[in-house]
């Protein structure tokens, strides 16, 4: 049994054991760092009366590479481009909002995120739309109606992105589908907002000067 035992290859047994604790600490090390390299993409809605946004939100710890962006209905069929008369998939959220809209706007957009590259914690402001105040030739109702618009080409839409990560691996993401019903039917601008504001100052300076015109009265008695 002795001689059996000092017959064996102990220094082979032992080799052997150190290449398959390193093989399974690289691939441990591997894995660990695809997931702390781990990017996340998210749609965010941004929704106020005279001001929407939609941003994709990076919340992994890794970069993320965008291969493909599309805009489809809920049923994953292509929406009509705004600019053409045929079919057409759309590849950014202005391809599918009414051209009309825009001289009542500020806009700000990203009309091809493919190959852009969002770093971890970091956004990209994929669409921003804003009240255009300073035009007097428009009137409240115009705006109003521009947003509104808006707000129902982006309404039940769904954002399918295609990304990979440093490692090269492609992954998927579906959204959520993005709703703007809530403010749709409401009738908001910063126009009103600001007659708002001028109301409750002047209210408010009224009542300063009743209340000190007051306590006058009251001193002469």
């Amino acid at each position: 049994m002795i001689d059996y035992i000092n017959s064996i290859n102990w220094e082979f047994f032992v080799a052997l054991a150190a290449i398959i604790t390193s093989v399974f600490a690289i691939y441990t090390q591997r894995a660990h760092n695809r997931l702390t390299f781990k990017p996340i993409p998210i749609i965010q809605k941004v929704n106020y009366n005279n001001r929407l946004k939609i941003l994709l939100w990076n919340k992994g710890t890794g970069p993320m590479f965008i291969i493909s962006f599309t805009i489809k209905d809920v049923r994953g069929n292509s929406i009509k481009v705004a600019n053409s008369m045929s079919e057409k998939e759309a590849h950014g959220f202005m391809d599918i909002v009414p051209i009309e809209t825009r001289q009542l706007t500020y806009v700000d957009f990203i009309s091809n995120p493919i190959e852009r590259v969002v770093a971890p914690t970091e956004s990209l402001n994929m669409i921003e739309f804003k009240i255009r105040d300073d035009d007097s030739k428009h009137t409240v109702a115009d705006y109003n109606q521009a947003l509104k618009k808006i707000k129902k080409s982006l309404h039940n839409v769904v954002v399918h992105i295609e990304y990979s990560n440093i490692y090269k691996n492609k992954k998927t993401y579906v959204s959520q589908v993005i709703d703007f019903d809530n403010l749709v039917n409401e009738s908001h601008s910063v126009r009103k907002i600001k007659e708002t504001l001028i109301e409750r100052e002047n209210k408010t300076t009224s009542v300063k000067k009743t209340n000190r015109f007051k306590d006058i009265f009251r001193f002469k008695k």
